[in-house]
């Protein structure tokens, strides 16, 4: 018989405790109830009377009046760690995080350190979104029960969230060492690999997780992603075809299946989606989906009401802070006013970095497709290394000492070490990297930088359009708030110009686009590259790509992208004038 959360009580209490007791040990749970009830009229404050009038409730199946109970007796013996546990398991049932959160707490600070304890305040932490608190609990809870895949898997979850990709496949090759055919874990872990940019492992595990018998339309959804990612575009249209069918009431599904499939050929699905986005008006997906669907149709207005609608329930949910956004792009301006980049040796046994960075939607992914073809060059991706050995150096103290600048250095080529090996130089192609360049300059000086510029006003309205993954693009979704977000950029950028004269390479995406070979002979020239001709062809890099970009960077160069927004200029004009076609102030 499970635990009841009562205590032996050696007080002299005026109702008969070993009656209660016996009662609930036959299960009797309408005896309890009543001779609890009628106890309590007369002794209010008696917490053991409290508990067994919660198991009472819960042998009846009323878990929300146990819970009451159980937090009743909790308050009146604060002491009492089994009235807690079953107010914390009780709460957590009930989805109550924050009260479940609490009783977690309460439970550590009496001293209470098991596995469970543990792991359920780490993962009441992690759905506040408390990332770093939410950690070290986990980890302590799958170090008392390393053989627990459940735990394994929530930390994994929780390194996920935090950009720690190599802890977390760490953490899931624990779960499912544990737990070697579960499709859940397997479906979990190739979203991460896919995330960290993994994708021909990713695939590997999502057609296991398939083979298990997995969550059909979940796993065809990650295969899409992972083929499309690959540039296997004819059997990313199937899985995401196989993800939909599965699922046709899912925005999520129709909205990734508009992304791989010109909708004119499709007016069933046309019509079927119309019918989800009355069904599903308040689902941003929803509308996203039908923005697209109207843009193959050629439908320009259409699609701009619905990419309207889309962004403003975007922008309800994400709760975007400008104000703190913008002040912080302010004060790093302040933070290297005076800093020159030190003057200490290179290690030449180290690859060196290629930071390719920009705006959102500037062309960051063909420029590191086209180094990807380089013989001496890696491509690591979108990494979030960078930003998480900036925080580690704490940027919110101000301007960074040369030592703690080595450090930041040393941390982070060694996350990315599993990625750089054997090359001579590697890429990071995160854009909002544009925000640390004082960092990357002060930290490696032996760093090129790679500025992305494009036509502002295509630039906008690509991010407009897309709906991203991150929350930290939260600036995307309205346009006032989006031009305001390029104009602090395009400042930063020229305050960086100016720190750091002749640092920073700008690239015209769009020069690029038209004349590729005289225009890329001359990037690789100012890198320091000697031409190879693979970099004329990006688009059969094997390198995975998993960004909003994957589908344009899988053709050959061309020219004219950066013309589309001109089909919505009689919408959006009045937002997108403010905007000048250079991609920095002059």
């Amino acid at each position: 018989m499970k635990s009841s959360g009562l205590t032996p009580t050696y007080k002299t209490v005026p109702f008969d405790t070993k009656a209660l007791a016996r009662l609930l040990q036959r299960k009797d749970f309408a005896e309890l109830g009543k001779r609890t009830r009628r106890a309590l009229k007369k002794h209010p404050h008696q917490a053991n009377l409290h508990a067994f009038a919660g198991a009472a409730r819960m042998g009846q199946g009323d878990v929300r009046k146990a819970c009451r109970l159980y937090e009743k007796a909790a308050r009146l013996e604060p002491q009492n760690t089994n009235y807690l546990r079953h107010f914390a398991r009780l709460s957590m049932s009930l989805g109550d995080v924050p009260k479940a959160m609490s009783a977690y707490a309460a439970l550590k600070s009496l001293g209470v350190e098991d596995a469970e304890v543990n792991h359920h305040l780490g993962l009441c932490l992690l759905r506040v979104g408390r990332l770093r608190e939410a950690l070290p609990p986990l980890a302590a809870a799958l170090a008392k029960e390393p053989e627990n895949a459940a735990y394994a898997q929530v930390l994994a979850q929780g390194f996920v969230r935090a950009g720690l990709f190599v802890e977390a496949t760490q953490a899931f090759d624990v779960a499912l060492k544990n737990a070697p055919n579960s499709a859940d874990i397997m479906l979990d872990f190739a979203r991460c690999l896919y995330q960290a940019g993994d994708s021909h492992d990713a695939l590997r595990l999502a057609d296991r997780a398939l083979a298990q018998g997995g969550a059909l339309p979940e796993v065809q959804a990650l295969r899409a992603a992972a083929l499309g990612s690959l540039g296997r575009v004819s059997e990313a249209k199937v899985a995401s075809r196989a993800a939909l069918s599965s699922q046709e009431n899912s925005a999520r599904h129709y909205y990734n299946f508009t992304l791989r499939h010109d909708m004119r050929q499709e007016p069933k699905i046309v019509r079927n989606l119309q019918k989800l986005v009355v069904d599903n008006s308040g689902d941003a997906l929803a509308h996203f989906a039908m923005s697209k669907a109207y843009d193959d149709l050629g439908q320009f207005e259409a699609s701009y009401e619905a990419l309207r609608r889309a962004n403003q329930l975007r922008a309800r949910d994400l709760r975007y802070d400008e104000t703190a956004e913008l002040g912080q792009l302010e004060r790093l301006k302040s933070h290297f006013s005076t800093n020159v980049a030190p003057d200490f040796s290179k290690d030449i046994s180290q690859p060196s970095p290629i930071f390719v960075l920009g705006m959102p939607r500037s062309g960051t992914t063909l420029v590191e497709a086209i180094l990807a073809r380089h013989g001496q060059v890696a491509a690591c991706g979108e990494t979030n290394a960078l930003l998480q050995s900036v925080v580690s150096a704490h940027p919110e103290r101000g301007p960074i000492s040369t030592e703690t600048a080595k450090n930041l250095a040393l941390q982070y080529k060694a996350r990315l070490s599993h990625q750089i090996s054997g090359n001579a130089y590697f890429t990071d192609k995160m854009p909002d990297n544009f925000r640390f360049i004082g960092h990357i300059l002060m930290a490696m000086p032996d760093a090129q930088i790679l500025h992305i510029c494009r036509d502002l006003r295509a630039v906008a309205w690509s991010n407009y359009k897309t709906n991203f993954m991150s929350s930290r693009n939260g600036f995307c979704y309205d346009p006032d708030t989006l031009v305001r977000y390029i104009k602090a950029y395009q400042e930063l950028i020229a305050f960086w110009h100016h720190q750091f004269p002749n640092r920073i390479i700008d690239v015209d995406y769009d020069a690029l686009s038209k004349s590729p070979e005289p225009r890329i002979a001359q990037l690789l020239t100012k890198l320091g590259l000697q031409w190879d001709e693979a970099c004329l062809s990006p688009y059969k890099s094997a390198h995975a790509v998993t960004t909003a970009s994957q589908s344009q960077v899988r053709q050959a160069i061309y020219a004219g992208s950066s013309d589309h927004w001109r089909n919505y200029e009689p919408f959006a004009g009045t937002w997108l004038s403010r905007l000048s076609p250079q991609g920095r102030q002059p």
